[in-house]
């Protein structure tokens, strides 16, 4: 999806002269500069993000799991204390309401815990899978109804990559069923206008292409990709 050629380096595009340089060739001399400065600070992020990733595996993951597994028991332990005898139902819609908040972040992150869907199910009212299943169709109805395609329901729409891969098969089915207009010859000079427009887009947005790409990739994986609709009722 993006290029991978080195830039071309723009200090050689830098103007002097031993006559003083008008007001338009010291902008652009400057903008050149400024282009140099922001590549170099890119080359530095991206030279920094591998040992980041490491490090983040190597001691922030072990460290949210450890908190996944207290958040577990902490829902449990309210859990039981919820059933004991004296509580009043203002204190049992409290505990309700942190049982469930506490359930959804362990099954939001990490993978499904039939005790915490129990425990959700409980205090909330409701049902985790039934809640799950009908946001999906929800977020399904929704892209199709803003990018006018037919999904179908042969794929699994907790799946980024599936989803993604569907729609390109869908454009791209489009796009060769489109009739092609006959294409016109063009002059030398537009071809050599079309060919500078090119160079210069390609140049000009590199940087920015190489932003994206660090900005596409997640550092941390998380669980879900959509929020879960906060409708559950504590008991």
């Amino acid at each position: 999806m993006f290029s991978d050629t080195k830039p071309i380096p723009l200090r050689s595009l830098v103007l002097s002269s031993t006559a003083p340089l008008s007001k338009d060739q010291q902008t652009f001399n400057r903008l050149i500069q400024q282009i140099e400065t922001r590549r170099a600070r890119l080359a530095e992020w991206h030279a920094a993000i591998p040992p980041f990733r490491q490090q983040v595996s190597r001691d922030l993951q072990p460290l949210l799991e450890r908190e996944r597994v207290f958040k577990a028991q902490l829902a449990e332990r309210l859990d039981w204390a919820h059933g004991q005898t004296g509580v009043t139902k203002a204190e049992k819609q409290k505990l309700s309401a942190l049982i469930i908040d506490l359930a959804l972040y362990v099954l939001d992150y990490g993978e499904p815990d039939k005790a915490m869907k129990a425990l959700y199910n409980k205090h909330s009212r409701s049902d985790f899978d039934a809640e799950e299943t009908a946001q999906l169709e929800q977020m399904k109805f929704m892209l199709e109804d803003t990018l006018g395609v037919d999904l179908g329901d042969d794929f699994d729409l907790r799946s980024p990559e599936q989803l993604l891969e569907r729609l390109q098969t869908h454009f791209q089915a489009q796009e060769e069923a489109r009739p092609k207009a006959k294409p016109r010859r063009k002059t030398a000079k537009q071809q050599a206008r079309e060919a500078q427009r090119e160079a210069e887009a390609k140049q000009l947005s590199q940087s920015l292409r190489e932003v994206y790409r660090k900005l596409a990739v997640p550092s941390i994986p998380t669980g879900r990709s959509t929020p879960r609709n906060s409708s559950a009722r504590p008991r």
